[in-house]
């Protein structure tokens, strides 16, 4: 049954994408973005979401995960037509823990972030008039990861670790310019890491391939129409 949900799911989820992208190509607009800015919310589909009850001798525990690029706060900037240069903050994992035993009650949060900076390049478009755009994109930064518990029993004891890695995404992409301000995107990639010095939310490294998309909105400067006579 949870295999079959799985595959109900992403027949969904490529319907979906494949009625946005009829949509966006029909809207899409040509324009000068060279010296523009943007700002957009990337949402993401967790590669791993999992949630369970087990029973041990130490006694019950809940836990609840959805792992992967969950989404992320963008901002771009072009500096020629096919260069654009990117900033991101994104969530790559969150996850809870609660623990019910003779000795007492477990809770715990995981947190896992990103911050990149990055490039984003763009494949010459063969028809000037498309406002249909292709890339391919290169971003790294830190990666964050906090987790916090509180254990109650016949005392209360709080416990709270932070640790950073080095980490990375490289993907690809299609981007449409619907009207004069705003952009829809439609992305995929992986994203990569090296190892925390101690496992955050039960692991120590939280790479995976991502799928999501992106709404921007362009800033600055009146926009240039494309000359199609070119």
């Amino acid at each position: 049954m949870r295999s079959l949900a799985k595959v109900r799911s992403a027949a969904r989820a490529v319907a979906l994408t494949g009625t946005i992208w009829l949509l966006a190509v029909a809207s899409a607009q040509a324009q000068d973005l060279t010296g523009r800015w943007r700002i957009d919310l990337r949402t993401g589909v967790g590669v791993n979401m999992n949630a369970g009850t087990s029973t041990s001798a130490s006694g019950l525990e809940t836990t609840t995960e959805t792992a992967g690029f969950l989404g992320a706060l963008g901002c771009s900037r072009w500096f020629s037509e096919n260069l654009a240069g990117t900033l991101s903050m994104g969530v790559l994992s969150v996850s809870t823990k609660t623990r019910v035993g003779v000795g007492g009650v477990e809770t715990g949060t995981a947190l896992v972030t990103h911050f990149f900076v990055g490039v984003r390049r763009y494949l010459a478009r063969s028809d000037p008039a498309s406002g249909t755009r292709f890339f391919g994109s290169v971003e790294v930064g830190p990666v964050t990861g906090h987790e916090s518990g509180t254990s109650v029993g016949s005392a209360v004891v709080t416990s709270s670790v932070t640790r950073t890695a080095l980490g990375g995404r490289a993907g690809v992409g299609v981007e449409f310019l619907l009207g004069s301000r705003v952009m829809l995107g439609i992305l995929g990639g992986y994203t990569f890491m090296t190892d925390f010095s101690d496992p955050i939310g039960g692991q120590s490294n939280h790479s995976g391939a991502d799928f999501g998309l992106s709404l921007g909105v362009l800033l600055g400067g009146q926009e240039a129409e494309v000359d199609t006579n070119r």
